[in-house]
């Protein structure tokens, strides 16, 4: 459109000083016609400008903004870790939806797991009965209950198992290779899953601010936990996930580091979304 205007106008100037250049206005000698052939066309070329200026310049514009648009959604991959109720969750889910890309709850793998052990009343410390509730079905990611402190702390325990891990690492690769992209959060995303991330955030937050998180939200549900009991359990599932032999909880070399200790939920994402920005106007 801008370019067919373009030409409209350049057209109508060659029209109208050819036109002008062939008429000798002989019969109307009051008129300044060698003055009318100079300035008609002159204005033309003016207009002509003045859509080439504001015009073409909005067009580039909105041309160079769609491109990044384009840069940022092309099978662009997000790694987010961090330990236990870091903001790691609603951070990796925000990115998901400002960029337009599927995201995965790594965790829920872990957690559905770790349930699934404890349904058939095996032990999650055991590897062999880990490795046998790995074939659950995807019905099961669905469970509100999956979601609990304890089916949390099960996750904990089957995860530091190698063939768990093993056996899982299919699905997270499955969805990871997806055309155009995706964002997945968990532990080992950076490290393990996508080292080739094309953004890599390590969410963190101080130990007692995640066990304030949890506290509040479980006395919103009307229960009435303890928080010592659950600051204790926050730092033993931290060394757990820390220590472990098979893809330990730490921060890949490149990753960003944001501590959400001080940060309320909005600044939290605000800032996400920032840093992830700049790794893709970056790369």
């Amino acid at each position: 459109m801008f370019w067919r205007n373009v030409w409209i106008n350049f057209a109508a100037i060659l029209f109208v000083g050819l036109c002008l250049s062939l008429y000798d206005g002989a019969q109307w000698n009051d008129i300044n016609w060698p003055l009318i052939r100079f300035v008609l066309p002159f204005a033309l070329l003016v207009a002509m400008l003045i859509e080439i200026r504001w015009r073409g310049g909005s067009f580039y514009r909105e041309k160079r903004l769609k491109e990044k648009a384009d840069k940022e959604r092309s099978a662009m991959i997000i790694a987010v870790d961090g330990p236990s109720a870091s903001g790691k969750g609603t951070i990796a889910r925000a990115l998901a939806q400002e960029f337009g890309l599927p995201y995965l709850d790594t965790g829920l793998l872990y957690r559905a797991v770790g349930y699934a052990v404890a349904r058939a009343c095996g032990d999650p410390d055991k590897e062999s009965d880990a490795l046998a509730a790995c074939g659950f079905d995807d019905a099961l990611l669905d469970l509100p209950d999956l979601r609990s402190e304890t089916t949390g702390g099960l996750a904990s325990r089957v995860s530091v198992h190698p063939a768990v891990r093993e056996a899982l690492l299919e699905r997270q690769l499955a969805f990871k290779n997806q055309i155009g992209g995706a964002v997945l959060d968990g532990r080992d995303i950076g490290t393990v899953i996508a080292p080739e991330a094309d953004a890599k955030l390590f969410v963190t937050a101080s130990a007692e601010a995640r066990a304030t998180r949890r506290f509040n939200e479980m006395q919103a549900k009307g229960e009435q936990p303890s928080f010592d009991n659950m600051l204790a359990d926050i730092i033993k599932r931290d060394a757990r996930d820390s220590g472990r032999a098979a893809a330990p909880l730490k921060p890949a070399q490149d990753a960003d580091l944001l501590d959400t200790s001080e940060m309320t939920i909005a600044a939290a994402v605000r800032q996400a979304i920032m840093l992830v920005r700049d790794r893709i106007e970056g790369r």
